[in-house]
């Protein structure tokens, strides 16, 4: 059966929008997926433990370090925990939705000023030790039920960070914005989730080893430029609107970009196949290794 011009122009319009169709809804679905894992892992990770003791308003197990609190209003109070003796730190924390702000501090291990109108998002610091290494765990009171985050609501931690420290940092956000100035610590491992919003991570001058990042809906804008002295290997995934990331340019750069992609901003970069590289791969003592995964919309990788 012969088929016309006009026909076959018409067939390859409907395969090219039933295949958009289809790409748009797997990306829909991988954000969505995305989020519910995020928020199952929240829900999963804040359930109280019974057999754990909470410690509030009196000192930890550790009769060197104590927390201290402080009511500054119903619905607004600060916790903070004195310099530690441990040098090496593994943060763990579970926002649930709003705004975090992590900055660095001064004397403290931690300080953190809490604003909620929910009881149920309130916070709960725990701290223990052993050896050199110290553990903090910062999670609201109640994450097991469905966040209904009205306008009118407000949900803020801001929280600053001793940077002589070395860190471990595990970060849970449910949705909303995050802004995490981390420049110049010193971090082993970081690890980041975010359900829903947008989130800026400035690792400035961390040389961070180890960094994964999943995003199930929103954007990312992260800081990777900087002074290094270590290889990075770096993971990002998620159905994100858009990723940002900036690289330094002195230095060897290589990512991998896999995925349903929509837009890919890389000036500077050579691209093979799927991989973006830069002039110096190869001939710097250090590499930045990025895998980037996912249902993502705008990809920019920018050299400074």
């Amino acid at each position: 059966m012969s088929i016309s011009i006009f026909q076959s122009v018409t067939l390859m319009r409907y395969n090219r929008l039933n295949l958009e169709f289809k790409l748009t809804t797997m990306k829909k679905w991988l954000k969505l997926l995305s989020v519910i894992a995020i928020t199952a892992t929240i829900a999963q990770s804040c359930v109280h433990n019974p057999n754990v003791e909470v410690s509030t308003n009196n000192e930890n197990k550790n009769d060197s370090v104590s927390i201290d609190t402080s009511t500054v209003s119903v619905n607004m109070e600060t916790q903070s925990i004195e310099s530690s003796k441990s040098n090496y730190i593994i943060a763990n924390i579970i926002f649930p939705a709003g705004k975090i702000q992590l900055m660095p501090g001064k004397t403290n291990l931690i300080n953190g000023k809490f604003k909620f109108t929910n009881k149920d998002w309130k916070p709960v610091l725990t701290y223990s030790e052993s050896n050199d290494t110290g553990k903090i765990s910062i999670c609201s009171l109640n994450s097991k039920e469905n966040i209904n985050f009205e306008n009118s609501d407000t949900c803020h931690w801001f929280i600053d960070f001793n940077p002589e420290k070395k860190y471990d940092f595990e970060i849970i956000i449910g949705a909303g914005k995050g802004d995490l100035n981390l420049e110049g610590f010193k971090i082993q491992n970081f690890n980041l989730e975010l359900g829903a919003g947008k989130v800026n991570l400035n690792l400035k001058n961390t040389s961070v080893p180890n960094l994964n990042i999943t995003v199930g809906a929103g954007k990312a804008i992260v800081y990777l430029t900087g002074i290094w002295n270590n290889n990075l290997k770096a993971k990002i995934a998620g159905g994100v609107d858009e990723i940002e990331v900036h690289l330094p340019k002195e230095i060897g750069v290589k990512a991998e970009v896999n995925g349903l992609l929509g837009n890919i901003v890389a000036e500077g970069f050579s691209k093979k196949h799927n991989f973006y590289t830069n002039n110096y791969l190869g001939k710097t003592k250090y590499t930045l290794d990025l895998e980037i995964d996912g249902a993502i919309g705008k990809v920019k990788l920018i050299l400074e």
